[in-house]
């Protein structure tokens, strides 16, 4: 069995880099199935006894975990259920003894009855950098076999390993190829962020100066509430938001200083870049020197240039002085 579980993680490792993102949970668990056979289970992302981030359900229907959750805030010995414990794998074995009485609180064996659920197998970690903890919980019918102390120490040593290639797969999207200067960053549906790539946490600062850096601004966390995809244009960032199930992927660049021009000023711009005159851009815009002369003027404090020359110098490097 050792050796089937190291042949696992290697698969874990090597064959998870190129699974979708979107595919990558379903298929890990059912590599986990070589070594501790189960029927269904789950796969979250949260804070215990407080709530869900993310949420993979593997042959369960979603009323599982929604009746879970509303049940466990009226009664929370149902937490072990999904988030098991802090120190090792727990393991729930035959909800009810042989002459038919509840082994475990009654809230928790009428949810598993529920959804047919005799036994279950339950590994808890926790992400140091975020302080978010991944829950890894397996389930068998009343029919089958209780898990064994084996099965734990496997779970306890294969979860860890699941995680990680999880990890390692998500940061294929920082290394995908990327139309314009993108970084890329993962988060769920409360703005908690996953994985960033390296500068996109710098990138968030610029907009948001005094946000925490392991979660996204208010304004943010809203929209991503209503789900799907979307774009968002800041006074610094540009970010474009879209769905991996019930995460996002996240790509942030900087604004160029000319995006902050209007599209005449941009034309202006242009033209001065060209090397026309005043006169020349009026003639080519069919407006009066004038107005040139105050196009240039409100360019000038936008992109905080003093002159022409510092105005290509900026609009060259894609950046004014700040």
């Amino acid at each position: 069995m050792y050796q089937t579980l190291c042949q696992v993680v290697l698969r874990l490792y090597a064959e998870g880099r190129r699974c979708r993102a979107d595919r990558f949970q379903k298929w890990a668990l059912e590599q986990i199935q070589e070594v501790v056979a189960f029927q269904c289970g789950i796969w979250a992302i949260g804070t215990p006894g407080v709530r869900l981030n993310s949420v993979f359900l593997y042959n369960l229907p979603q009323e599982f975990i929604s009746r879970w959750d509303d049940a466990r805030h009226l009664d929370p010995t149902l937490n072990v259920l999904v988030e098991g414990t802090a120190s090792e794998s727990l393991a729930l074995r035959s909800l009810t003894t042989e002459d038919g009485k509840n082994r475990y609180p009654d809230p928790l064996v009428k949810h598993c009855q529920s959804f047919n659920i005799g036994h279950a197998l339950c590994t808890r970690r926790q992400n140091d950098e975020t302080r978010c903890h991944h829950f890894v919980s397996l389930y068998r019918p009343p029919t089958e076999p209780a898990f064994l102390e084996n099965e734990c120490a496997l779970a306890q040593f294969a979860v860890p390993h699941l995680i990680q290639a999880w990890n390692i797969n998500l940061l294929s999207y920082f290394y995908r190829p990327k139309h314009g200067p993108y970084l890329s960053a993962i988060c769920d549906r409360f703005g908690q962020l996953h994985q960033m790539e390296c500068g996109a946490r710098e990138l968030l600062r610029c907009e948001w100066p005094l946000q925490p850096s392991t979660v996204l601004p208010t304004e943010l966390h809203e929209r991503l509430m209503l789900g799907g995809a979307w774009v968002y244009e800041g006074k610094k960032i540009a970010l474009k938001a879209t769905p991996i199930l019930d995460l996002w992927h996240l790509e942030l660049r900087r604004k160029s200083r000319e995006a902050r021009l209007s599209p005449t000023q941009r034309q202006v711009t242009r033209y001065l870049a060209k090397g026309l005159t005043y006169a020349e851009v009026a003639n080519h815009l069919n407006i009066s020197a004038h107005t040139v002369t105050k196009h240039v003027n409100a360019i000038y404090k936008k992109l905080n240039v003093r002159n022409r020359t510092e105005l290509i110098a900026a609009l060259r490097a894609g950046s004014g002085h700040e």
